[in-house]
């Protein structure tokens, strides 16, 4: 059963079209990789879904429900949330703040002075300190709860920015390049993670990323956009045969 489904979308930033005529469905509890050359449309396509940008043209349905054109914080609210490519962290916060606020933020409002303004963050009750304890203990990050977060190592902060997306208890998370910078034993620790995420947690998970090994190793599906287009789909050995997508990815040879 499909908790995603994207139909028409059409992203124009004035003569550029960012993202042309898009349609796919990201089924319930599979790993979905987007793919592509820089350029080809896959950030644009994240900010479509998540209220960033407002489509030119298309739909976006989420758990049945339309939310095309709804601002960031109702899409989050509804169970839709993403991270980032650079670590979207509060660095003068320790771990466990970090979870707190972007619960408050996911929210609400978004109001941090007022946040800050309760004294210990009273504001934020046991049940959602609980929460937020354990989702550090099931990314592996309990043991660094009271650090700041600039002090954690670059994987380990990889990992609090998804902490920060599982605290509103999401349905559908979009992972925006989650192994940038990471070495080859922090890419495998974080492919592991994500596929426990999955299975644990019964999520839901897009991921775009620009290491095929890593799209190959992770996905189920595969959609391969370039120039705001869809030029491939299917599972991951399928695609990575498709001419286009070689072509698209290694050029042709001059004469071919």
């Amino acid at each position: 059963m499909a908790l995603l489904e994207v139909y028409g979308l059409i992203k124009h930033f004035g003569g550029l079209i960012a993202v042309s005529d898009l349609d796919f469905v990201v089924e319930k509890r599979t790993i979905l990789g987007i793919i592509g050359p820089n350029g080809a449309g896959k950030t644009t396509l994240y900010n479509l879904i998540t209220g960033v940008f407002r489509p030119t043209g298309g739909k976006v349905i989420f758990n049945g429900e339309d939310i095309t054109g709804l601002s960031t914080h109702r899409i989050a609210s509804k169970g839709l949330v993403r991270t980032f490519q650079t670590t979207n962290l509060f660095h003068e916060m320790t771990v466990l703040q970090n979870v707190l606020l972007a619960h408050h933020l996911f929210r609400k409002s978004g109001d941090i002075a007022q946040f800050f303004a309760m004294p210990g963050f009273q504001g934020e009750d046991r049940r959602v300190k609980k929460r937020a304890m354990e989702i550090l203990d099931n990314l592996g990050l309990g043991a660094h709860k009271d650090k700041l977060a600039k002090n954690l190592p670059h994987g380990n902060q990889k990992v609090l920015g998804m902490a920060l997306a599982m605290a509103v208890s999401p349905k559908l998370m979009l992972l925006d390049e989650p192994m940038t910078g990471m070495d080859e034993t922090e890419t495998t620790a974080m492919m592991n993670l994500i596929k426990r995420v999955r299975d644990e947690m019964r999520m839901t998970i897009v991921v775009v990323e620009h290491d095929m090994k890593v799209i190959m190793g992770l996905s189920e599906h595969i959609i391969v956009l370039n120039f705001g287009k869809k030029i491939a789909e299917g599972p991951p050995r399928e695609v990575t045969r498709n001419r286009a997508v070689i072509e698209a990815y290694l050029g042709t040879e001059e004469g071919e």
